[in-house]
């Protein structure tokens, strides 16, 4: 049995909301100006042409004490995750860990042969250990590798994709089992996976987010560009055939397929291809490697 654990910051003493459904106070309170760390965010000249709403609750007497465009109807995206993830801290609290157990299925041989199955039973864990840092929080940058392909780069974290497999393996084999004579089960029944923009299903067990990073640097015009991709597993084998290019000619980089639909069965192959400038610079981090992804 593992457990991978993960803190996630949560500043529920203030109700900090978009103010996606265009409600506002009955009254008209005094209302404090936005502070100048969050302003500046809004001042970036990425964001030039965005429009921000922003409302801040004292949870304590309901009172605004920042409300900007109170009127306007916001078209509610992603960030209503603030509403599901912030319920789901409240009650669980911000220390909550995943069990993941592993089961054996049949006879034991003193020799530390499983004559049977082993079945780990998926319980949630959205991470499973791949993204813990040695202090027990969650890795994540400014660009997460889940939008590398939309958004053209990602920033890729530090932790080992299969670490809580890995811990898992070891704690089997701490348990005596050396050898199984059966299959490697996952009980995934914990709740039915769901269609996400027919990109793929989320289910109670990932691997890696379900997707294979890219991680892409040039070489010498003429050469093969370096790419390198985690994790490696039988499931996926990518083949390069991306080249670098002379300074200042154009960038193409095609992934073909995007979203294999092979991955998990035998000989499951996907190629990167096309072309990259000896001098591209990665566009939003701005520094290599440039990341691209395959999705399961």
């Amino acid at each position: 049995m593992t457990k991978c654990s993960y803190h996630l910051p949560l500043a529920l003493t203030l109700a900090l909301l978009s103010s996606i459904m265009g409600c506002h106070p009955a009254q008209s309170p005094s209302v404090a100006s936005v502070p100048a760390d969050i302003k500046a965010i809004f001042d970036k000249p990425a964001y030039k042409n965005a429009t921000w709403g922003l409302r801040v609750v004292d949870l304590a007497t309901g009172q605004p004490l920042i409300d900007t465009q109170p009127t306007r109807q916001f078209f509610i995206g992603s960030v209503r995750k603030v509403f599901t993830i912030g319920e789901l801290m409240n009650e669980i609290g911000p220390a909550h860990t995943y069990d993941t157990p592993v089961y054996r299925r049949g006879m034991l041989t003193p020799r530390g042969v499983l004559q049977g199955d082993l079945i780990l039973v998926a319980s949630g864990d959205i991470t499973m250990g791949g993204r813990t840092n040695p202090d027990g929080t969650v890795a994540y940058g400014n660009f997460d590798v889940n939008e590398a392909n939309a958004l053209g780069n990602a920033n890729l974290t530090a932790p080992d994709p299969l670490a809580g497999y890995a811990a898992l393996a070891q704690q089997v084999a701490h348990s005596g089992i050396k050898q199984v004579t059966g299959d490697i089960i996952i009980d995934d029944r914990l709740f039915q996976p769901w269609n996400f923009r027919d990109q793929f299903n989320l289910s109670p067990i990932f691997v890696n987010d379900d997707v294979v990073d890219l991680a892409i640097n040039p070489t010498k015009p003429g050469q093969p560009a370096s790419v390198e991709y985690r994790p490696h597993s039988a499931a996926l084998r990518v083949v390069n055939a991306l080249h670098t290019t002379p300074d200042n000619t154009s960038d193409d980089i095609e992934l073909d397929p995007e979203l294999p639909q092979c991955i998990g069965k035998p000989n499951c192959t996907a190629i990167i291809s096309g072309e990259l400038p000896a001098n591209y610079t990665p566009p939003m981090t701005g520094q290599w490697p440039l990341v691209r992804t395959h999705s399961a």
